[in-house]
C-alpha cells in the first residue's frame, strides 16, 4: 500500500533540507542562500499559528530583467527543448536572455554616442549661425561704406582732404576680406572683372583722343562731360 501523506507546513529551508536528506538534491546543487540560512538562521523561528504579518502583504516580488525576458519567450515559444536540471549546458531561453541584454546595452550605448554626436552637431551650428550674423552685418558695413564713397558730393566733385593715402575701397575691403578668410562670390568675382575691363578700355579711349586742355577748370566735371570733349 502506499503511504500515508501528511500534509505538513514548513518554510523553503525545510522543503530543501528534506530534498538533500532524501538525495533528490544533490550537494553540488544545493543553492548558496542555503548555506547562508544554515549558519545564521533567523532571530524569530517559525510558527505555523502565528498570522501573516500585515508588512508581507505588501512584499514587491523580485523580479529580474531575465525573468521577463524568459516569460515573454516561453509565451511566443513555450519549451521548444527537454530541459535537464544535471546538465550545465544552457537553455535556448538563457540563450535568448544573454543575446537581448547584450544588443539593448550595445544599442543603448550607441544611442548615447548618437545623443553626444547630436550636441556637438549643435554647437557647431550655433557657432556657425553666430558667425554667419557677424559676417552680414560686416557686409551690411561694407556695402553702406561703399555707398558713401560712390555717392558724390553737391557742388562739384569729392577733393581728397591733405594727408590722405590713395588706398582705394577695394584695397581695404581685400585686406578684410583676407584677415576674416572671406570669400567673394562668383557674382562678385565676375561684377569685378567687368568693372576693371571697362575701366580700361575708358583709359584707352582717352589716351587715343586728344589731348586735355591746360585750364584746370575745364576737368571738373562726369565722365560724359569728359568724354564730349
Amino acid at each position: 500500500m502506499a503511504a500515508s501523506r501528511v500534509r505538513k507546513l514548513g518554510t523553503i529551508f525545510t522543503r530543501t533540507q528534506g530534498l538533500i536528506r532524501s538525495g533528490a538534491m544533490r550537494r553540488e546543487k544545493i543553492p548558496v542562500w542555503y548555506n547562508v540560512y544554515e549558519a545564521f538562521p533567523p532571530l524569530d523561528k517559525f510558527d505555523v499559528e502565528a498570522n501573516e504579518p500585515d508588512s508581507a502583504q505588501n512584499l514587491r516580488k523580485l523580479l529580474y530583467p531575465e525573468d521577463i525576458i524568459r516569460m515573454k519567450f516561453y509565451e511566443r515559444y513555450g519549451t521548444p527543448e527537454l530541459i535537464n536540471l544535471e546538465s550545465n549546458v544552457e537553455t535556448l531561453s538563457q540563450k535568448f536572455a544573454k543575446f537581448y541584454i547584450a544588443k539593448k546595452s550595445s544599442e543603448k550605448q550607441k544611442l548615447s554616442a548618437d545623443g553626444e554626436a547630436e550636441e556637438r552637431l549643435a554647437d557647431k551650428e550655433e557657432r556657425l549661425a553666430d558667425k554667419e550674423e557677424r559676417l552680414a552685418d560686416t557686409e551690411e558695413r561694407v556695402a553702406a561704406t561703399e555707398e558713401r564713397l560712390a555717392a558724390p558730393e553737391e557742388g562739384g566733385t569729392q577733393e581728397k582732404p591733405e594727408g590722405e593715402s590713395d588706398i582705394t575701397f577695394e584695397n581695404i575691403l581685400r585686406v578684410f576680406a583676407h584677415e576674416h578668410n572671406l570669400k567673394m562670390s562668383q557674382a562678385d568675382v565676375k561684377r569685378q572683372k567687368k568693372k576693371r575691363r571697362r575701366e580700361s578700355i575708358q583709359m584707352r579711349t582717352l589716351k587715343k583722343r586728344k589731348p586735355l586742355p591746360a585750364d584746370p577748370v575745364a576737368i571738373l566735371g562726369t565722365w560724359d562731360e569728359l568724354e564730349r570733349l
